[in-house]
């Protein structure tokens, strides 16, 4: 593996809250990351960057949770802590539409976009709830989906947008199937701490990659079908987010307590082929770039860091110039 190339981001707003969805890199190329009330984005082509939105500081519940792109990669969905849930046309740089304060009784922790469906958002929130949600009807949501019993901290939909995973802040693995208000399966306490790193196989149908948190500190594999859970293993750190690398049968997890790294496994021997160290705290997120060659992680010590995960790239990431906007600085 390659020495790892990193680029710092600082802001004393950057956040160490494990249940949020703070960074996600889009099919045309820009990571967006939520510091404290804005949304930044920076664009991996030119190295330039832009300050989407930004929201009333004096106003603690004006804070961005979670930020999620759509496939086509022009619009891109901000979770708050006032419950709200923004949509933006990031290319024109304006609002679309919004979803009421009315929807969840919390703060928005995840988001996840249907592939199939384009204009179907999934949120997952504070008041344990899933809400189903359609661009061209914001009034309210389409549907409301309960199995979970405190915070959904973890969401993706299946790369065939057939399934839904959810994790929880109760130990608990959802599946829910398409179209369905009740889940398919829930495993309960298979984890022993939250369950908010979750991962759809993308060169394999109907398997689910689960992490759970600091006391649980381990990586299950389910089939999504049947619900059995096919492999377990221990990391010996709290697990913060993961990735499947879609070049090859490898599986990347990122760590807080203790070891704030990220590691590169293999697939399905689970054995460690590269350690990437350089954040000096949890490893908070991650976000596969649109190439499936680069992982961006965010971390509690306020720095982005760019991972070179596959040796050959199509296209590559350049090296960023100093530039500063407001509090966002990158070298």
């Amino acid at each position: 593996r390659r020495p790892p190339r990193s680029t710092p981001l600082y802001s004393s707003a950057a956040s160490d809250v494990y249940k949020r969805q703070l960074v996600d890199w889009s099919a045309k190329d820009k990571v967006a990351v939520c510091l404290s009330h804005s949304l930044y984005l920076w664009d991996a082509k030119t190295g330039s960057s832009d300050q989407l939105l930004t929201h009333d500081k004096d106003n603690a519940w004006n804070v961005l949770t979670a930020v999620a792109w759509a496939p086509q990669g022009t619009d891109v969905a901000i979770g708050c802590a006032d419950r709200s849930i923004e949509i933006w046309d990031a290319e024109a740089m304006r609002r679309k539409a919004a979803f009421g304060l009315n929807s969840h009784e919390g703060r928005i922790s995840a988001l996840a976009w249907n592939s199939r469906e384009p204009n179907l958002l999934t949120s997952g929130g504070h008041d344990a709830r899933l809400l189903h949600h359609d661009l061209r009807a914001c009034e309210k949501p389409l549907a409301a989906l309960s199995a979970h019993t405190q915070e959904v901290c973890g969401l993706r939909w299946s790369p065939e947008g057939t399934q839904l995973a959810s994790g929880g802040n109760d130990n608990c693995l959802c599946i829910w199937d398409m179209g369905s208000t009740r889940p398919r399966f829930v495993r309960q306490n298979y984890h022993q701490a939250a369950v908010k790193a979750l991962a759809w196989c993308p060169w394999k149908s109907h398997l689910l990659a689960t992490g759970g948190g600091t006391a649980d500190k381990s990586v299950k594999f389910w089939d999504s079908l049947t619900g059995e859970c096919l492999k377990s293993c221990q990391t010996e750190s709290q697990v913060c987010s993961m990735l499947f690398n879609p070049m090859e049968k490898e599986l990347i997890t990122s760590h807080g307590f203790m070891e704030n790294c990220i590691n590169v496994w293999g697939y399905p021997n689970m054995e460690v082929v590269a350690e990437l160290k350089g954040h000096k705290s949890r490893v908070l997120c991650m976000a596969m770039s649109p190439d499936g060659t680069t992982v961006v992680s965010g971390s509690a010590d306020e720095t982005l860091r760019f991972w070179r995960v596959n040796s050959k790239p199509k296209t590559p990431l350049k090296e960023a110039k100093e530039f500063r906007v407001g509090k966002l600085e990158i070298r």
